[in-house]
């Protein structure tokens, strides 16, 4: 059985400290290493490295939940929001597009690009969630005008 690159996680973590970093958050890395697993926790996001990595993909979990669970959206309505209102990029699959899908992966992507991912759909999660706030503060305001709605979406 391999081990696990030392190298390449150490690498990767310098990466993440540095992203980090630019940003400016407050952001908090612990790792622990094994034989055959590397587990890097930034903040409420987890990260092992199994002994396959750098050719397969990190196990993800944030909040204790897995990742593809993270991003799946909860009712179709998500998706019917952004077509009506067109209010971020197309949502597209990311069963079929994130940087986690062992497809999708390669031996030279990196964990920050699946962290620039999580940012990227925590504001489109943060958008949805306005917009599901917005139509219940609207959903009694039978006389306020459709293009006035419809701007205040687009605004957001």
């Amino acid at each position: 059985m391999h081990k696990i690159p030392l190298s390449r996680v150490s690498k990767e973590i310098v990466d993440i400290v540095r992203r980090e970093m630019d940003k400016n958050s407050n952001y908090e890395v612990e790792t622990n290493y094994s034989d055959n697993q590397a587990t890097i926790k930034i903040n409420k996001m987890i990260f092992i490295c199994t002994n396959y990595y750098p050719f397969r993909p990190p196990i993800i979990t944030i909040n204790g939940q897995s990742y593809k669970q993270w991003y799946i959206p909860p009712t179709q309505k998500i998706n019917m929001l952004h077509t009506r209102y067109s209010i971020v990029d197309k949502l597209n699959c990311y069963c079929c597009y994130s940087k986690a899908n062992p497809q999708v992966w390669n031996a030279v992507s990196r964990i920050t690009q699946i962290l620039d991912e999580i940012d990227h759909l925590k504001k489109y999660k943060r958008m949805v969630g306005y917009i599901l706030s917005l139509e219940r503060v609207f959903k009694n305001r039978s006389n306020m005008n459709e293009h006035i709605i419809e701007h205040i979406y687009k605004f957001l």
